[in-house]
């Protein structure tokens, strides 16, 4: 299936998340509004992250949706069919790539990041009253600012210019169908491809918490987002956003 997707393009915005909220304060949008700028002047990460992207070069995007019918407790499931979307479109065009999600926000081609994601909700009465899905998606940009640890984009990968509105749009229409499943409560469905796309799992890697490093196993991600890493001499433990990093 494709999504009716009502497009709203800009040449500039602050952020396009933050744009798409001032947008529902005055009025209710349809569901999967997209709000899609080619600068940002503020672009945001997670936390107090920023991100980074030319003019006109790669997808800065925010959806709207109404997750009503979810659960507070399975509110991750927006990270998970937001991050599914954008890696299955891009392995139609890395077919020979490892593309992988790499918690709890990014998307990864091998070692580099070509994406972000991030997700922002309003809580209502009865649970998720509204939701707006960014994604930040390297298409098109040749370079990067050095301070950056590891990007890559699109280009760098194929040595292709490619049409970033279409590419957009088949993010939306995936979006779109895992929305659907998400719905339909398909959520072993959604669980086991996430975990197929999850970096790291099953590989032994260093980690750092509030504890220092340590070396541990990702065995996979609850419902509510925490990360589950087995630690030698500890077994199980469960992390949230900022909790834990790679090292």
């Amino acid at each position: 299936m494709k999504a009716t997707a009502n497009i709203i393009r800009l040449e500039e915005t602050d952020s396009t998340n933050d744009h798409a909220w001032r947008l529902m304060a005055e009025s209710k949008l349809p569901e999967f509004t997209v709000v899609s700028a080619k600068f940002q002047s503020k672009g945001k990460g997670q936390g107090n992250n920023s991100w980074h992207s030319r003019k006109a070069e790669n997808i800065l995007a925010s959806v709207v949706l109404y997750p009503d019918f979810l659960l507070l407790e399975h509110f991750f499931y927006l990270n998970k069919i937001t991050s599914l979307s954008i890696a299955s479109c891009l392995e139609k065009y890395l077919p020979a790539e490892k593309i992988s999600i790499k918690w709890p926000n990014d998307i990864y081609v091998n070692e580099n990041k070509i994406a972000g994601i991030l997700i922002q909700n309003e809580l209502g009465v009865n649970g998720f009253s509204k939701t707006v899905a960014g994604m930040g998606i390297n298409i098109n940009q040749a370079d990067f600012p050095e301070e950056l640890p590891n990007p890559v984009s699109l280009f760098l990968l194929t040595r292709i210019k490619h049409n970033i509105d279409s590419i957009l749009l088949e993010i939306i229409d995936l979006l779109f169908n895992f929305y659907q499943k998400l719905k339909e409560k398909e959520l072993q469905f959604l669980d086991e491809a996430y975990l197929n796309r999850l970096y790291g799992l099953n590989e032994l890697r260093t980690f750092r918490d509030q504890s220092g490093n340590f070396q541990g196993i990702i065995k996979g991600v609850r419902h509510d987002g925490k990360l589950m890493v087995e630690k030698e001499g500890t077994g199980l433990l469960h992390f949230d956003f900022k909790e834990i990093i790679f090292c």
